[in-house]
């Protein structure tokens, strides 16, 4: 069936999710995706005065939480940088968004904020 074959209802229905949900996610998703990219530069540098820092912690060593986030807290390096760590996920999830197919879905969903 087609969208036109869709009564008002069922429309409206896809609509009340992509237009305030969907979409404009999907530009937040690749304005994160962008953050994590700058991020992981800094980490995968290893002349970076981010890497070179925190190559000096012990992987059990706390990194104290000065973000000012509601119930943010310290955290170990190895959550960090362990093979199950924060950036190995931030990696993934970077390469998965960046493949071109992704990426051409999401300026279809987003327009220029995908980008």
């Amino acid at each position: 069936m087609a969208y036109a074959d869709l009564t008002t209802a069922q429309q409206k229905a896809i609509q009340n999710v992509l237009t305030p949900l969907i979409r404009p996610s999907i530009g937040e998703m690749q304005k994160t995706v962008h953050i994590w990219e700058q991020i992981l530069a800094l980490y995968n540098e290893p002349n970076s005065d981010f890497r070179i820092a925190l190559n000096v912690l012990a992987a059990g060593d706390f990194i104290p939480n000065d973000s000012g986030l509601a119930g943010a807290s310290a955290i170990k390096k190895s959550e960090l940088t362990a093979v199950a760590g924060l950036f190995v996920d931030m990696q993934s999830v970077v390469t998965v968004w960046r493949e071109a197919t992704r990426l051409a879905l999401c300026v279809k969903m987003a327009g220029i904020n995908a980008e």
